[in-house]
């Protein structure tokens, strides 16, 4: 039997038969004794990405290494993700210098070897999926250098939390939130719309001036400086930092 994976684009099948585009499960398509065979998808639990959203890509690691990728915060670091119905965090961290790299914390009794993280390239970071670790843990990488056998416990510098000092631990965390602003959301635009009505501190100038520069520096409504010194017109602002300190 003759069989094919499809990917994403429409395929044929070595005996000619059409294949229909991927929907998140591989189908296998073939022909026996003239007739097409298509074995059903494999279901997947609902609600449960196909891949990691947090993984790096190709392209992740590209714009890293220019120097211009604009949302690391979302690769790198600790984020709880469910990948196939399974729960737990991704790790990813930039140790560039160093010859291995373990995740460590509540969820494997702070061992610093069980846990190790692999290399993505050549770029320096170090990624990993932990199963069954999730927000409210504390964690750090034990990280071994290539130079001179240094090893040292470190803090995640993308963590979204941390333990308060003396302690230095890096704590998972998750920041989806359900705010319940919505209300005050809807009304803020209209109150904030070009035709709202605005409320304006009172204010009165006309006194201050002619109480240090007399009456002749006033304008016609007897509340605006016009003229400072040499007979020029000017703002407030500029007859304000022409005049001495109170």
């Amino acid at each position: 039997m003759n069989q094919t994976n499809v990917g994403r684009k429409t395929q044929k099948t070595e005996a000619g038969l059409p294949a229909a585009p991927n929907q998140g499960a591989t189908l296998v398509f073939g022909a026996v004794g003239g007739r097409s065979i298509i074995s059903p998808p494999t279901p997947e639990p609902p609600g449960a990405p196909a891949v990691n959203p947090h993984l790096l890509s190709d392209a992740d690691v590209q714009l890293f290494q220019q120097g211009i990728h604009c949302r690391l915060q979302e690769k790198l670091g600790a984020h709880p993700v469910t990948v196939k119905g399974v729960s737990g965090v991704q790790f990813a961290v930039w140790a560039p210098n160093a010859e291995r790299v373990n995740v460590m914390g509540d969820f494997n009794q702070w061992d610093r070897m069980s846990l190790p993280l692999r290399a993505l390239g050549d770029c320096g970071i170090w990624e990993g999926f932990v199963p069954g670790a999730r927000p409210g843990l504390c964690y750090k990488y034990f990280i071994e250098s290539r130079y001179q056998g240094y090893r040292a416990e470190k803090a995640d510098p993308f963590a979204f939390r941390a333990e308060l000092p003396p302690k230095s631990a890096s704590i998972i965390w998750d920041l989806n939130y359900a705010w319940g602003d919505s209300v005050w959301m809807k009304e803020r635009a209209r109150r904030n719309a070009l035709d709202a009505l605005r409320q304006q501190p009172a204010q009165k100038h006309g006194d201050w001036p002619r109480r240090r520069a007399g009456p002749s520096t006033l304008g016609r409504a007897g509340t605006w400086p016009l003229t400072v010194g040499l007979g020029r017109r000017t703002s407030l602002a500029d007859w304000c930092r022409s005049r001495p300190a109170c």
